[in-house]
């Protein structure tokens, strides 16, 4: 049974003729995972948005598994699917689906049985998209987030800060939360403590009602933030906490209590590929503490909101960023007085 209940809409299975021979890079791509992101059905004022994820298993030339697709305005109602398809050696996913084995729906609605195509891509993430029909309804098309093709051998020990901040950006052009199990990819170096999801703390509740915590060691331009000393000296950790209603993520709270020097996060990470914009606070802040809330944007991203903190005294500084998907809960902020 699919676990993921926080996608949507319809989802699709595939039983497609098997190729006879896979070309020799075929055999280096495997398809095996949870593949996360959102249903588009319609066009123009007609375009309608579901959440929609694939939790696949694919052996050979063949890929089978299940689908679950939700109603984002209405998350209760959902469908899911058992599917299987083929993986050509085009790159090309091939699915339909087969049965729907639970669901959950209006009286007079219906899911729509799918079928399509879906092209492999390869980047930064890996990807899935391309289009789908099903008869009587409105095509539409798919775009799918898969999972990081790493063993637990080859699982790094740290990660870029700049890195982890792009993983909790939703692609350009989407309006979906981010699903509970982002940074949970095998051979992600996230250790999670939490066991599913849980009732947030007193402190994180105006964050979300649920939560999820780990840990990670990060580095700014391959050099560890900071050091702790323990029978010898470690590097230092940041807890990440997810913050969000039972059907997805909202916001992250990245946050070291140790006390280190360390030179303001975003004055270290303004790259190419990452940009702060002060949006709130900054009038406020001192160096030796406050608050900036700042737009964060990244190419094929879509732009977050940012709550800078710090706090500084004669034993180094601890440090918060907390990550808001929506510009609403950005503005709920409060500005520090120091």
């Amino acid at each position: 049974m699919f676990s993921y209940r926080y996608l949507i809409l319809a989802v699709f299975v595939l039983s497609c003729p098997s190729i006879a021979a896979a070309q020799d890079d075929m055999q280096e791509v495997n398809l095996t995972g949870v593949w996360d992101g959102y249903l588009v059905q319609g066009t123009g004022s007609d375009l309608f948005l579901f959440r929609y994820a694939m939790s696949l298993v694919h052996v050979g030339d063949s890929v089978s598994g299940s689908a679950l697709i939700q109603d984002r305005n209405a998350p209760e109602l959902f469908a899911e699917f058992a599917i299987d398809g083929d993986f050509t050696d085009e790159h090309i996913l091939r699915f339909r689906e087969l049965t729907i084995t639970e669901q959950n729906l209006l009286p007079d609605r219906y899911w729509c049985v799918k079928s399509g195509e879906l092209r492999y891509s390869e980047g930064p993430v890996r990807g899935l998209k391309g289009d789908w029909t099903a008869p009587g309804c409105v095509p539409g098309q798919i775009n799918l987030v898969g999972p990081i093709p790493q063993t637990e051998s080859e699982q790094p020990n740290s990660l870029e800060m700049v890195d982890l901040l792009k993983l909790f950006m939703p692609s350009a052009g989407t309006d979906y939360l981010l699903p509970w199990h982002i940074g949970a990819e095998p051979g992600s170096p996230i250790d999670w403590h939490t066991s599913g999801i849980e009732n947030s703390p007193s402190w994180g509740a105006y964050l979300g009602s649920y939560h999820r915590r780990g840990e990670v060691v990060l580095t700014i331009n391959g050099d560890v933030t900071h050091h702790v000393l323990r029978e010898s000296l470690v590097p230092g950790t940041w807890d990440i906490y997810l913050f969000g209603p039972r059907i997805g993520v909202t916001s992250v709270s990245i946050r070291s209590d140790l006390s280190h020097e360390l030179v303001r996060p975003s004055s270290s990470l303004l790259t190419t590929s990452l940009s702060f914009l002060e949006y709130r606070c900054s009038e406020s802040a001192r160096a030796t503490g406050g608050n900036i809330v700042s737009r964060m944007e990244a190419p094929n991203k879509r732009p977050v909101w940012v709550e800078e903190w710090w706090s500084c005294g004669s034993g180094g500084c601890s440090y918060t960023l907390n990550l808001f998907l929506y510009q609403e809960d950005a503005n709920g902020v409060e500005c520090a007085e120091w």
